[in-house]
């Protein structure tokens, strides 16, 4: 498995006040929130979990597309390329989203 290690560092930074689990996940490196995946480290790309009924608003953002894990199950993320994560800012910002997701998601 084979992902950027440092993205992944930040992530664990900034997730330091939300439970979460660290878990291999179709080649990436998965951050789990109440049990779903919310975002993966993916080589050098950020997988987000934004969910099926807004994967489409999310994919007409730049530096996206489409992450189609072989699960039939895992549907609803968008694989953002590292000039989408950039900033901290944008980094933080697909974080949130990941993680409010998950936490709508766990609700239902």
């Amino acid at each position: 498995m084979s992902y950027n290690q440092k993205l992944a560092e930040k992530i664990r930074a900034d997730l330091k006040d939300t439970k979460f689990k660290e878990k291999p996940f179709f080649g990436a490196m998965a951050f789990m929130v109440n049990g779903l995946v919310a975002v993966a480290v993916l080589n050098e790309n950020l997988v987000v979990h934004v969910g099926p009924e807004k994967l489409d608003e999310f994919l007409k953002q730049p530096n996206t597309k489409i992450y189609n894990p072989p699960a039939e199950f895992a549907k609803g993320f968008v694989e953002v390329e590292p000039e989408g994560y950039k900033t901290e800012e944008q980094l933080k910002e697909w974080i949130r989203v990941g993680v409010e997701y998950v936490k709508a998601a766990a609700k239902k």
